[in-house]
């Protein structure tokens, strides 16, 4: 039965991948994210699939071909950057064979690097994605 004090989300989604590779992850930096690390992805657009959105983000940020697999973890959470609800999906995912090239946008991403499970800790990010990254690895103890 219905409540009267029921809400049906709204807002964007946020979809992110962890790519893994030779026991290390990939993490990018926005050139708006004042010091924070992030999971490479972006938002959903309208009329795309899940796993067309993110293949679509991960190309045009970064030049990569992905495969991608589970769904890692998700959370509603108010993105900071225009103070609205949100969904966040992160997926696990691995480089398709021959795409292992890395080309930055420049325009939307200003660093990138691969880093392993226990330099992690050591890195900022946003707790949303902390959490993913948490998950993630409690899942997969032997990257």
């Amino acid at each position: 039965m219905k409540s009267d004090f029921e809400e049906n989300f709204v807002g964007r989604v946020a979809q992110k991948v962890i790519i893994s590779n030779k026991g290390n992850i990939l993490v990018t930096h926005g050139i708006n994210d004042a010091g924070l690390w992030e999971l490479p992805g972006g938002h959903l657009n309208v009329e795309e699939s899940a796993h067309e959105g993110l293949s679509r983000e991960v190309f045009e940020e970064l030049g990569l071909d992905i495969e991608i697999g589970a769904l890692v973890y998700s959370e509603q959470f108010i993105h900071p950057s225009y103070n609205a609800r949100a969904l966040l999906l992160v997926f696990e995912a691995s480089l398709k064979e021959g795409s292992n090239q890395i080309t930055l946008d420049t325009g939307e991403l200003s660093e990138y690097r691969w880093i392993s499970k226990e330099q992690i800790e050591e890195q900022v990010f946003h707790p949303e994605y902390r959490r993913a990254l948490d998950k993630y690895f409690s899942n997969n103890v032997e990257l």
